[in-house]
């Protein structure tokens, strides 16, 4: 349906342990904006590539 297949995502790494989390930003009618858990904090790892398995770093995300 269009609507799903872009999302506003805000994403936070902490550097202390390592681990990540994603916020999904919904708005619902003019006025009323939600703040969704998108990914849970935790620590994540590579799933594929070189790095499988370590980590993700913060020059995993940094532009």
């Amino acid at each position: 349906n269009g609507r799903e297949a872009c999302r506003e995502l805000i994403g936070f790494f902490f550097t202390h342990d390592q681990s990540l989390t994603m916020y999904e930003y919904r708005q619902f009618g003019k006025n009323r904006t939600n703040v969704l858990p998108f990914i849970q904090k935790n620590i994540y790892s590579h799933q594929s590539g070189r790095r499988k398995g370590k980590p993700y770093q913060l020059g995993d995300f940094y532009i």
